[in-house]
């Protein structure tokens, strides 16, 4: 790691838990493979913790907002949250959470509301005696705190719960599905949302009427306009019309990604197909580490050493790393004789200090 020469140096954890050196009240240091893969900056902003405290630093490595309170969350439409009191799971719930905007500005004092969590569509999660709602980014309640659950609203809507029972509301609080279905998905994909009712499955779409039946024994989201879906113990694909278009015949299949998909039928060959279910092509099945494509490569193991496959089944990667995880923004995170590290697309390596 890049280092400030002739001064001290202490090591800070930024953002997504990642580890660069820093010189305090000078300047931040940031290698071009933290910038690309990680993104620790959000709306120009990176959290910083120093000595137990967190603050924000900008681009430049200036000090923004002073490194003063327990936890703060990254910003999030202009607004990040933060409280005073220990840091721990259990400390987040029990101090209650204010509210600064990218100038250190208080918007809301720490006062009534718990648990707070990042705003979204100008509404934030909060906890108020023991009961969920929303408020805006001036920190005023707009939903009242009268849920026993609720989730982060997306494309309008937002997953709330009452006595474990689920639905949807719009961003005035008002209901589009009872609060009927024992599970929902916290989120809408592709229009349709997964609900569970009596251990089966099928989907509403935003208006909250089924579109879906609920008839399958387990389903996925929908993902490039079709859903796994499991009925009579075999796993396939359904359109948003209900219908089989890769018929259930497999134990294991995966979302969609890229136009391809894995799936498996006997434990003993891993297939991947597109759409038209056509095999492109086939692998040993001990080499899948169970993830699927991501940004066109996928994951194997071959004598517990990992590397890539690309789209068409060939090595793009060789198999080498003792650990490697799923590449992001063209950076995937590996491990190789016992140093940690990343290696580009093209396979080039970087090593932490």
């Amino acid at each position: 790691m890049i280092g400030c020469r002739g001064k001290p140096t202490v090591r800070i954890k930024i953002c997504v838990e990642s580890w660069i050196k820093f010189s305090h009240k000078s300047a931040l240091y940031i290698t071009f493979l933290l910038l690309r893969c990680l993104t620790p900056f959000t709306e120009g902003l990176a959290r910083v913790k120093l000595e137990g405290k967190w603050g924000f630093v900008n681009q430049s490595g200036k000090e923004i907002i002073p490194l003063k309170y327990s936890l703060v969350l990254p910003f999030s439409e202009g607004r990040a949250g933060f409280y005073i009191g220990e840091e721990s799971s259990i400390a987040r719930l029990s101090f209650p959470w204010g509210i600064l905007d990218k100038f250190g500005n208080e918007v809301l004092s720490p006062s009534i509301y718990y648990n707070f969590e990042s705003f979204s569509e100008n509404r934030a999660c909060v906890d108020k005696n023991l009961k969920s709602g929303f408020i805006d980014r001036n920190g005023i309640e707009v939903i009242p705190t009268q849920f026993d659950s609720v989730d982060s609203f997306k494309e309008g809507m937002a997953r709330v719960g009452v006595a474990k029972k689920y639905g949807f509301i719009n961003r005035n609080g008002e209901a589009i599905t009872p609060l009927y279905y024992d599970v929902c998905t916290s989120s809408f994909s592709e229009g349709l949302a997964k609900v569970e009712l009596s251990g089966k499955y099928g989907f509403i779409g935003i208006d909250g009427k089924k579109i879906i039946p609920v008839k399958y024994e387990w389903a996925w989201d929908f993902r490039e306009g079709l859903a796994v879906a499991e009925l009579n113990g075999g796993r396939g694909y359904i359109n948003k019309i209900s219908e089989f278009v890769i018929s259930p015949d497999y134990r294991v299949a995966l979302e969609f990604s890229d136009g391809l998909a894995i799936v498996v039928k006997n434990y003993d060959i891993a297939y991947v197909i597109n759409q038209d279910n056509k095999e492109v092509f086939s692998f040993d099945y001990s080499h899948w580490c169970g993830k699927g494509f991501s940004e066109e490569l996928l994951l194997i193991k071959i004598n517990n050493k990992h590397g890539f496959l690309d789209k068409n089944g060939s090595t793009a990667i060789s198999p080498k790393y003792d650990s490697a995880e799923n590449f992001c923004n063209g950076i995937s995170r590996i491990t190789l004789n016992g140093k940690a590290g990343y290696i580009g697309k093209d396979g080039t390596e970087y090593f932490e200090d």
